[in-house]
């Protein structure tokens, strides 16, 4: 009886082991084997969306420390003006990770279930004649071109449970509204459920320095922020309260 015990619990251990080289060899392969895809499922949306220019050095994908997500990163990541925004850049973020659920992507689906954006840097400019250099989502052309896009639409989608933006520098430049807003590092947290009607939302936010100025005249000077907001929101009433 003993003999047949040991031999049961060899096999378990055995299977135990060959699991786990699996799960590690899929954990190293399954990135670099959808790498490419997601990577053109990127700049594709981002071609197709905005008028931009998009930019970032390089990507990097994880699968051992997040499973059953996915973890898809872009370093240096700017998004940059045209026309009389030229050389402008909205946003220079540092880092920013997307965690995608793995069964979608293996299905083909870029499902986004969280978003890490790590010391970025934004930039929002008004001109005096109201254009803003974060007006840049492309016009829908024509009623055919809503058809198509309705049917051959990027797979990227948003199901976001969990957001966070870390050590972030923000400047608000606003020529008509004569109105500038400045930050200095903004950490800003939030989580739930944003893929239902109605959620309860969890927010906390801090900031070392926030500048507002209207007319001239400044409301907020080096003002340190700390603060921690709940909130329930229901969508289709659009109704939205703090606890």
């Amino acid at each position: 009886a003993k003999s047949k015990a040991s031999k049961w619990i060899k096999r378990i251990f055995i299977g135990l082991g060959i699991f786990l080289i699996l799960f590690v060899i899929a954990a190293v392969t399954l990135p670099i084997l959808f790498k490419k895809q997601i990577l053109e499922a990127v700049k594709s949306a981002a071609n197709e969306q905005l008028n931009a220019t998009v930019d970032f050095e390089d990507v990097s994908l994880s699968l051992i420390w997040t499973f059953p997500n996915f973890s898809f990163g872009l370093k240096n990541l700017t998004v940059t003006g045209k026309e009389e925004f030229d050389s402008l850049k909205l946003a220079d973020i540092e880092n920013i990770s997307l965690r995608l659920n793995l069964w979608k992507v293996m299905a083909g689906n870029y499902e986004v279930n969280g978003v890490v954006i790590d010391k970025p840097k934004f930039y929002v400019k008004v001109l005096n004649n109201g254009k803003a250099n974060y007006d840049i989502m492309k016009p829908d052309t024509s009623t055919a071109k809503k058809e198509e896009t309705s049917t051959e639409a990027t797979d990227f989608k948003a199901r976001l449970r969990y957001y966070a933006i870390n050590n972030a520098d923000i400047i608000y430049d606003d020529g008509p509204g004569d109105m500038f807003v400045k930050i200095i590092n903004l950490t800003h947290k939030g989580n739930g459920d944003l893929s239902t009607n109605e959620f309860e939302f969890f927010t906390k936010t801090t900031i070392d320095e926030i500048t507002v100025k209207m007319g001239g005249i400044p409301y907020l000077n080096r003002t340190k922020v700390d603060a921690k907001v709940d909130l329930n929101i229901a969508m289709e009433s659009d109704k939205m309260s703090i606890k």
